[in-house]
């Protein structure tokens, strides 16, 4: 009997070829939907920064949320602090929208049974296109949560110092970061940056596509691996912090500096990407899936680490 398998049917072949476009179309659709209230809720913004007693209480929420919350006793007490927290489409995600408009960020979530990757976009209205990237990434594939800001990261606030969640502790950014580290037994949380390769100091910044880091002066064996991946596609040259390059490595960055108190069950991951390589992934979906896979699969694929 022969064992070659049968071609597919035309018809057959049309039918997953429409459904993969309304796959496609629902994606951009709920994409439209969320780039757009983020970008609602980043207009006329108001900043303030918020008591050490309310971060400590929005801390609790955020451990709520992650770890799969969703009645209404969650929605009220959001709602207390100037927040609506709803389902979006077919009600796997839900979205965390500030109505203030406090600049607080925005922030999208799914079940805990997603895979555990935080997501986070902190400089987007600087760091042309990053904001665009995440979201797009986020309603393409699993990931657990996603954060946004919505106040520019060079906006001073009035102790003088500007609202940049990545510098402060004092932020909302913060303590989701800090919810992460008690609810995710394992996963990494992956930021979002962007660079011009005219306004780096070293020949080296000048000369990458992508720069890679843990935000540590010594790369870990996770960025060994992503760096063995990225190089995988063409994207120009994949710099690794602390090896091949010596700056935008993220060293003081707050969220980097909370994983590394904690212990090593979480792993950070700073991604800089020059502006060419921002542009083609807003714009290249199969790209896009490319470097997700990287990021998403690191602990399955087996990359093994270019030799140094």
């Amino acid at each position: 009997m022969s064992t070659t398998c049968p071609k597919p049917s035309r018809v057959f072949v049309l039918l997953l070829l429409l459904a993969g476009g309304r796959l496609l179309a629902q994606e951009d659709a709920l994409f439209q939907t969320l780039e757009q209230t983020w970008r609602d809720a980043s207009a006329a913004v108001t900043t303030r920064v918020p008591s050490a007693e309310e971060l400590a209480r929005v801390e609790a929420l955020f451990v709520r949320t992650l770890s799969g919350e969703r009645d209404s006793g969650l929605v009220v007490a959001w709602r207390q602090f100037g927040f609506r927290f709803y389902a979006v489409g077919e009600g796997e995600i839900w979205a965390l929208r500030d109505i203030r408009n406090f600049g607080r960020g925005f922030y999208l979530f799914r079940p805990p049974g997603a895979l555990p990757v935080l997501l986070q976009a902190p400089h987007a209205f600087h760091d042309l296109d990053t904001g665009e990237i995440a979201m797009r990434w986020f309603v393409e594939g699993p990931w657990l949560a996603g954060a946004w800001n919505t106040a520019h990261r060079y906006e001073v606030l009035p102790d003088l110092r500007p609202v940049d969640w990545v510098d402060r502790r004092d932020q909302y950014g913060q303590a989701l970061t800090a919810a992460a580290l008690s609810v995710m037994s394992r996963g990494v949380i992956v930021q979002l940056h962007g660079f011009e390769q005219m306004n780096r100091v070293t020949p080296a910044g000048r000369d990458a596509a992508v720069i890679l880091s843990n935000g540590r002066e010594t790369p870990s064996p996770a960025v060994w691996s992503l760096d063995a991946c990225f190089e995988g596609f063409q994207l120009g040259q994949v710099r690794v912090f602390g090896e091949d390059v010596m700056e935008l490595g993220g060293t003081r960055n707050q969220q980097a500096l909370a994983v590394h108190a904690d212990g090593g069950r979480l792993w950070f991951l700073h991604l800089e990407m020059d502006r060419p390589l921002r542009r083609n992934l807003v714009r290249d979906r199969s790209l896009r899936d490319d470097l997700a896979g990287c990021l998403l699969d690191r602990r399955l694929c087996g990359y093994p680490p270019r030799s140094r």
